[in-house]
Order: structure tokens, then C-alpha cells, then sequence
């Protein structure tokens, strides 16, 4: 059905519980991604039982932007209390962990490559 469309997989709505999403998996061809937002305010069944159920991926797309804001507001809440950094340097990562993160020796390195070639250009025009 939807895999005749191109779909890699199907990502039902609603089905939070696994005996709901083991029906989708019965009656909807294909395999099926399970979604847990943190908008739901449902638990969160394990991973094993969503496997059981027949998910063939499970998904928390806000996890990672939720635990960041716990994580900032309580680092921000630590350098008020303590007025003091070392509070909370322990939560941090490590700075070549973060530039490897954001990619930014790959950055510098385009950087670098346009900055070459705009000086290619300003001495071309600087012979004319």
C-alpha cells in the first residue's frame, strides 16, 4: 500500500500503547516506526515491549531538546545560586567534542577556501 508510494515506513499517530500499535502492524503492511512526543502525556511503554508489538524503529524526536532545556535550566539556576562556574562545569561536554558537533573544523576549512579564493580575486583585479 503506502510502500507502493516510495515510504520506507509508516508512522502511525495515536498508537501509544502496544497492544494499539500491534493492531497497526496486523492490519497496516509494512513496517512501522513507533513516535513518543513529549507533548503526549501518556507513559512511554519500554522499548522491548514496542518491539514485541512489532516496531521496527522507535522514535523520541523532542527527547534530546527536552532534556537540553532541563539540563540548561539547571546549570543556569546553579551559576545563580553558587555564582560560581565550577557548579556545573562537570555537565559539560568536552570543547573538541563540541566543535566536532557542530562541524567546525569542516566550517574553518570552507572559510579558509573562500577567503583564498576572494584574495585570488582582489589580486586579478588588482593587475588591471
Amino acid at each position: 500500500m503506502y510502500m507502493d508510494i516510495g515510504c520506507d515506513m509508516a508512522k502511525p499517530m495515536g498508537a501509544d500503547k502496544p497492544e494499539d500499535f500491534a493492531r497497526v502492524c496486523r492490519e497496516v503492511p509494512g513496517p512501522q516506526i513507533a513516535n513518543f512526543s513529549n507533548a503526549n502525556p501518556k507513559a512511554w511503554p519500554s522499548f522491548e515491549a514496542m518491539e514485541k508489538a512489532g516496531a521496527r524503529m522507535v522514535s523520541y524526536p523532542s527527547a534530546a531538546l527536552f532534556a537540553a532545556v532541563g539540563a540548561v535550566t539547571r546549570a543556569m539556576a546553579a551559576l545563580k545560586r553558587d555564582r560560581n562556574a565550577d557548579a556545573v562545569k562537570h555537565e559539560f561536554v568536552a570543547l573538541q567534542d563540541y566543535y566536532d558537533l557542530v562541524g567546525l573544523d569542516a566550517q574553518t576549512r570552507k572559510e579558509e577556501e573562500l577567503l583564498e579564493a576572494a584574495k585570488a580575486v582582489v589580486a586579478k583585479r588588482a593587475k588591471r
